[in-house]
């Protein structure tokens, strides 16, 4: 049976979207507007970003839809509401989930995708998915470019939650995985494979020698300038002819933070560049 609407302020309408992917029924929401000019799909963190990021997530699809766009949250196998755990999971099928995310956001609106935004390895994902499938525009929140540092992060993350020290060698870390089989990530049975593959991934010198659309790249930091691995990575790209435009907000990593964090001026960032002609 479809899901009664709800309703939101504005003519906004608000409702849960099932999305078949290679047999797993993702979950997906859709901020809809009364009259669509493009549609958006958000793509999230995976494991416990994910939920530390799902208020800005939302405040972000409501924003898209006020500004006229037609806006799909949805979740990856074994991420955030959608059913089953993450074994047997890869890579490629969170792509795949991707690109089924993709292909309802296109049945619901009747029209390609606008834009795809990706916060944190929801934006690697995102990007890859953009480069590959012609989606005419990217934005890639404090995006993950290299997987081992990404997943060495998480662990003395989770070590330090644990009153422990982490490894900081790429074998150590793998050890400490592989003793481990899957190894608990707060809650979150990941299989060794799946790490040795997050662990593999590196945008920067994995990314395609043309990509033909445009992006905006927003490191999220205390920092005021933008570092060293995003300036290379934009540059690289930017060489290769992307029209690509950088930005940098001053703000905690409100995906990992047990207070709530404003982000309003992300949330009006990102709508407003999707926004301009």
């Amino acid at each position: 049976m479809e899901p009664e609407e709800a309703h939101a302020a504005g003519g906004i309408r608000e409702r849960p979207l099932a999305i078949p992917s290679a047999g797993f029924p993702l979950c997906g929401f859709l901020h809809r507007p009364a009259r669509a000019r493009g549609a958006v799909l958000i793509v999230p963190p995976i494991f416990d970003e994910r939920n530390g990021a799902q208020r800005t997530l939302v405040d972000l699809a409501r924003a898209l839809a006020r500004a006229g766009f037609a806006a799909l949250r949805f979740d990856p196998r074994g991420v955030g509401d959608s059913p089953g755990g993450l074994e047997g999971v890869t890579l490629a099928a969170w792509r795949a989930d991707v690109r089924a995310a993709l292909a309802a956001l296109r049945a619901e609106t009747g029209s390609s995708p606008t834009a795809l935004v990706g916060l944190r390895f929801g934006a690697a994902l995102a990007f890859s998915e953009t480069a590959s499938l012609d989606v005419p525009a990217a934005v890639l929140l404090e995006p993950v470019l290299e997987g081992h540092s990404y997943l060495r992060s998480l662990l003395q993350l989770r070590a330090l939650r644990r009153g422990l020290t982490a490894g900081g060698s790429a074998a150590t870390l793998m050890e400490e995985v592989l003793r481990e089989d899957p190894f608990d990530l707060d809650g979150f049975a990941v299989p060794a494979a799946l790490a040795r593959e997050i662990a593999a991934l590196d945008l920067r010198q994995n990314s395609p020698a043309f990509f033909p659309g445009k992006l905006l790249l927003v490191q999220i930091s205390g920092a005021q300038a933008l570092n060293a691995a995003n300036t290379g990575w934009t540059q690289r790209l930017a060489a290769s002819g992307a029209k690509i435009e950088t930005a940098v907000l001053r703000l905690p990593p409100f995906w990992s933070q047990v207070e709530r964090v404003d982000t309003g001026e992300l949330v009006r960032l990102a709508t407003e560049w999707i926004a301009q002609p």
